[in-house]
């Protein structure tokens, strides 16, 4: 097949448009109105566009008129960062990043109506704080309940530093600012990691709309990182969860096993009273409608960078924290309850009862909606449609729940429903809002469960071209396992097996144990045997694909990213006649990770020889001399998670061993590659190797 088609099919791939954010902002005279922004892929630009669409449904009705609405195109030169809209749903607050004829990067805070923009702030000339933080960690903007105020998290404002031999006019620009600090121009600033490099000590701002007044609350300790702010009852104080700062910063992107925990701060008393635990991960405080109750979720601290979760709910009439949903060690099988994972609860996720919430939470190889009674401690599903194993929770207003569904050949779809009516076989009626939906019938998939000995479960998601089913002649089978360690994939939408299997490619997708979604023993099944039981996992599932006629067994290949990575070069090594080719994007050569090698990390941990001896032995360079399988490797150049130089140096072993390999170091990119032009290069390249060497 000639890289025309590829690149062709990719194009229709990139066209799909995908749901970013969206909110039910009106409720009244019998219809529901629901904006939403959506991220496409713009090729020619090489950049991902953003655009917004409003929702206006009527009843019940299966109608849905659309309209634009009245916020500028987002381009490069003025990026929205960050939107919300009022609890009233009339106004809606915009951080803009804009560029100025000097090429100056500035941030705006902007506040529209239905009918036009009525304030307009440049925060970086005002110059109170540093930049907003618009990520998914610390980043927020919450309006108060009287829609006169908002809370949001930005970087403190640096202290001007200068040489030691400056002369005075150039080191105080105006006569009012303090003098700068000497010798301080290149002092060390602590930073919280990948993605996060300029998030080194966040602090929490109001905004005043009435007086476009800015205001830095002062009154947070100062070893804390606060972060997910919001409002708490009667709007006198601001609920954070925070980041300790211990006693240097760990990376916090995937990692939600560093201390933190939940805070209010008095806006009156300039009090901070803590709300939580100390000693675990807290995060996502969430205030039901009336403010009586907060509901976040809370695991351990270190271990695995991933946890089952604890729902936990304050009560401020008693001032109290219990627990509403306990961990799950293990669940009785793929029906079962197997607990809550998930990052982050969803900005609105209580219903107007004051007493549900709603969220979604990985179950086995799918991810599902649950609502959990607060008063009775009891969770429902709610979603059972096995045609859409892939559901999230977008938002939630009175009996009104918004959600997002898609299966691996259906792209995203945003669907409604009142979950106050119930239908005859006791479910829900979802009524379908967006119209992007793209359904691919030449990609068939299934999910296969392979029960283990210590009653666990190792499950693939196949995905195959319809047409070779049940042919005699197999295509080739791509065997692709996740990163994380504990992380999974679920049987959604995803855009690299697709793009492959409608080149006729055979894809299983694999969940090893230690993956999220299995309960909490399954994560902690794999810390002390990374490279033997994920590594017997993968191939397990392999021949089960095999097993069950998808894919040529001369014809295995194996891919994968981060610990994926990882898994793919043991693949190679270990099984060096199995395996007929690699591609793999940025993989651990030689293990760094303490828990990951059965080592429990502490801030004052010295690594012995017998710790380097431990985590060598795990890695996949110990089996580099028996490497066969043709080898590219895929690596960001700016990676902060795995340094770069261990692709490289893997590569150029191979070379020296006369194994045929290639390598591509994309700059400007860290460790997932997530920037449009690396994307697109890495399919096309991926899939030329793949062809060039099967």
């Amino acid at each position: 097949m000639s890289d025309d088609k590829a690149v062709s099919i990719y194009r229709e791939l990139a066209r799909i448009p995908s749901l970013a954010t969206a909110q039910i902002v009106n409720t009244q005279a019998g219809s529901v109105t629901v904006s939403s922004t959506w991220s496409q892929r713009d090729l020619e630009r090489g950049s991902i566009i953003k655009f917004t669409r409003t929702y206006l449904a009527f009843g019940t009705e299966e109608k849905v008129f659309q309209k634009v609405l009245p916020v500028p195109d987002i381009t490069e030169l003025h990026e929205e960062l960050l939107s919300s809209f009022s609890t009233c749903g009339k106004y809606k607050a915009v951080f803009r990043q804009v560029k100025n004829k000097k090429g100056e990067e500035q941030q705006y805070l902007e506040i529209w109506t239905e009918e036009s923009k009525v304030n307009n702030v440049n925060l970086t000339a005002i110059d109170k704080h540093g930049k907003v933080n618009t990520d998914g960690e610390f980043g927020c903007l919450n309006w108060s309940s009287d829609n006169k105020r908002l809370v949001y998290i930005a970087e403190k404002k640096k202290q001007k530093t200068a040489s030691y031999f400056g002369r005075k006019s150039e080191q105080v620009e105006e006569e009012t600012e303090k003098d700068p600090i000497k010798g301080e121009q290149y002092l060390f600033r602590d930073d919280w990691g990948e993605t996060l490099v300029d998030k080194c000590f966040p602090v929490i701002c109001t905004f005043d709309v009435a007086t476009e007044t800015v205001s830095v609350l002062e009154d947070v300790p100062e070893d804390l990182s606060p972060a997910q702010a919001t409002w708490g009852p009667q709007d006198a104080g601001i609920i954070f969860s925070a980041l300790y700062n211990e006693a240097y910063k760990l990376g916090a992107i995937y990692c939600d096993n560093r201390r933190s925990a939940i805070f209010h701060l008095s806006l009156e008393g300039n009090k901070c009273d803590l709300l939580s635990a100390t000693d675990k991960c807290c995060r996502s405080p969430r205030c039901c409608p009336d403010q009586s109750k907060l509901v976040y979720i809370q695991n351990d601290v270190g271990g695995p960078h991933q946890h089952c979760k604890q729902l936990m709910m304050y009560d401020w009439t008693s001032q109290t924290s219990s627990v509403i949903i306990d961990i799950v060690n293990r669940s009785k099988d793929q029906n079962s309850f197997p607990g809550l994972f998930l990052v982050n609860l969803p900005l609105r996720c209580w219903a107007g009862d004051h007493q549900t919430v709603f969220l979604d939470t990985i179950w086995h190889s799918t991810q599902k909606i649950v609502s959990i009674n607060t008063s009775t401690k009891q969770e429902t599903l709610i979603t059972r449609n096995e045609t859409y194993p892939s559901w999230t929770v977008i938002d939630v207003s009175g009996n009104l729940l918004l959600a997002k569904r898609a299966s691996p050949n259906k792209s995203g779809q945003m669907v409604i429903c009142d979950t106050s009516q119930v239908n005859a076989s006791g479910g829900l009626d979802w009524f379908v809002l967006s119209d992007n939906k793209m359904e691919f019938t030449d990609v068939s998939w299934k999910v296969f469960s392979l029960p283990q000995s210590d009653g666990l479960d190792v499950e693939g998601i196949m995905f195959a071209p319809t047409a070779s089913i049940g042919q005699e002649q197999q295509p080739p089978l791509i065997v692709f396992p996740h990163g994380g360690p504990h992380s999974s994939i679920i049987a959604s939408y995803l855009v690299m097996p697709v793009f492959l299997c409608r080149l006729n490619y055979a894809v299983i997708c694999v969940n090893y144990r230690g993956s999220t979604g299995f309960g909490q023993d399954a994560i902690f099944s794999l810390p002390g045997k990374v490279g033997t039981q994920d590594v017997g996992d993968v191939h397990l599932m392999a021949k089960h694909a095999l097993n069950e006629g998808y894919g040529d067994p001369k014809r295995v290949m194996v891919t994968g990213g981060s610990h994926g990575g990882f898994l793919s070069l043991h693949m190679i090594g270990q099984y060096p006649e199995f395996y007929k080719v690699l591609q793999y994007v940025i993989p651990f050569v030689i293990l760094q990770v303490f828990c990951g090698a059965g080592f429990e990390f502490t801030y004052n941990f010295v690594p012995t020889s017998d710790v380097y001896q431990g985590m060598l032995e795990k890695s996949p360079i110990s089996h580099i001399q028996k490497v066969k399988a043709p080898t590219l490797f895929l690596i960001g150049k700016d990676d902060l998670r795995v340094p770069p130089k261990q692709g490289e140096n893997f590569y150029k072993i191979l070379r020296a061993r006369n194994i045929r390999t290639k390598l591509l170091l994309y700059p400007e990119n860290n460790h997932g590659l997530v920037k449009l032009e690396a994307e697109s290069d890495c399919l096309i390249n991926i899939y030329r190797w793949f062809e060039e060497n099967s």
